[in-house]
């Protein structure tokens, strides 16, 4: 009996060590990453997801995003605890330059606190992380520096290796007749732009010739004078839809009426050709360079698993732990 009050003793101050702050999420090696960090992450993310594709915005974020980041802030925590271990320094020039930077997109030092109280921080906080992260970029420089370009031997080899990498390619052509709809435009001025569109397209199909069709009713400044032609593109060139419906239709033939987020299109298909594979001269210095970011990556990545392996990492927040990640 008194064996277990001992054990149950032994437990009760184990676990009052833990002393969990408020707002904690991990603990690297006795430094606290905080859930407010995380979710700042998360929707610095949301934004640059949302500024480079729009039409996400109703798709959620990523289900893993917050596991994910925490993953990427444990790494940087035990990169940053590694360099001051090393005592690596920084570029206190970078440093200015990177705060300026920074405080020169605020009308005064008033806005910018207001605008850093907003996010719960203060300037200080934001010296901080600028000097961690730029240790962080020291350690990186200099675990890289032996890391060696790709050679001519290697880049070849990797060529022959991944010819259908390189294969030939089509490129297409096409032409238009373009009705433009401006954002601001009422459910009625559209319906009657669409009308106006279905009514060019029955013309066409009656056997008006296109590119007079083109000439006289497109609202497309660079391709109106040519009939609508648009030239020679390749896949990922243009606005996805538009790619979509060109490869989709025979030679010559005319498509219905489409919408992208320009407006109401016609086209028709007027030619189509399978390019030339692509040599390993035309290639080589893209090759270069992936085969040297694989290195660095490769690098960059044993550095850090090196030393998350013998770091202590306890979850305050367990939804947040990796499958298959040990706590230590």
């Amino acid at each position: 009996m008194k064996k277990a009050a001992l054990i149950l003793a032994i437990l009760m101050v184990c676990c009052a060590k833990e002393n969990v702050p408020n707002d904690a999420a991990v603990r690297v090696n006795g430094t606290w990453i905080k859930k407010d960090q995380i979710n700042r992450y998360a929707e610095m993310y949301r934004e640059e997801l949302l500024r480079a594709y729009p039409e996400k915005a109703l798709q959620g974020l990523p289900p893993d995003l917050n596991k994910n980041i925490a993953r990427q802030l444990i790494a940087n925590e035990v990169v940053l605890q590694e360099a001051k271990k090393r005592k690596i320094g920084y570029s206190r020039e970078k440093y200015q330059t990177t705060f300026d930077g920074i405080r020169k997109r605020f009308q005064d030092s008033a806005m910018f606190a207001a605008e850093l109280a907003k996010m719960g921080q203060t300037e200080a906080d934001v010296k901080g992380q600028i000097v961690d992260g730029l240790t962080v970029d020291s350690m990186m420089k200099l675990i890289l520096r032996p890391v060696d370009s790709a050679t001519v031997q290697e880049c070849k080899a990797y060529y022959d290796a991944n010819q259908a990498s390189f294969a030939s390619e089509k490129r297409y052509r096409a032409s238009q007749v373009l009705f433009l709809v401006k954002k601001d435009a009422t459910p009625d001025q559209k319906k009657t732009i669409l009308q106006s569109a279905q009514k060019v397209l029955a013309e066409v199909k009656a056997g008006k010739d296109f590119a007079a069709e083109a000439k006289k009713y497109s609202q497309d400044p660079t391709t109106k004078a040519a009939g609508g032609d648009i030239g020679w593109f390749k896949h990922g060139d243009l606005m996805k839809e538009f790619e979509t419906a060109v490869m989709t239709l025979q030679m010559n033939q005319v498509s219905d009426v489409f919408e992208t987020a320009v407006g109401f299109h016609i086209i028709k298909k007027t030619g189509e050709e399978t390019l030339a594979p692509q040599t390993f001269d035309k290639v080589e210095s893209q090759i270069k360079t992936m085969l040297l970011l694989k290195k660095q990556n490769d690098v960059v990545k044993h550095f850090v698993d090196s030393l998350m392996t013998t770091a202590h990492v306890f979850y305050a927040d367990t939804s947040l732990k990796a499958p298959l990640t040990a706590e230590k």
